[in-house]
């Protein structure tokens, strides 16, 4: 006998892509989304798509991110180097990826 297991799908509705950023050698993208929350994606040129390195959800009592920019310089740049992000608040951000 043949058994048949029903599921419910989910809906997965990503938040709004608010802001993008490339890493100085183009292997990564950074992306700001409305809900506040933070994606690192590996971008390897020649294949058919992108890996998600990292998502940090956001807190949604802070201002959304406007936009970001990734920097080469200053001794924690490592190499990753550093992902500045700042809001509609006024407020600037680095992101330490050596704390996720």
């Amino acid at each position: 006998m043949l058994k048949v297991h029903r599921i419910n799908p989910v809906e997965w509705k990503p938040s709004a892509v608010v802001a993008l950023a490339t890493s100085a050698d183009g292997s990564q993208v950074a992306a700001a989304r409305a809900d506040n929350s933070l994606e690192i994606w590996l971008v390897s040129p020649g294949t058919a798509g992108w890996h998600c390195q990292l998502r940090i959800h956001g807190d949604p009592n802070l201002s959304t991110v406007s936009s970001l920019v990734w920097c080469r310089s200053g001794p924690r740049g490592g190499a990753l180097g550093r992902l500045l992000s700042s809001s509609i608040d006024g407020s600037v951000s680095e992101w330490d990826f050596g704390k996720c």
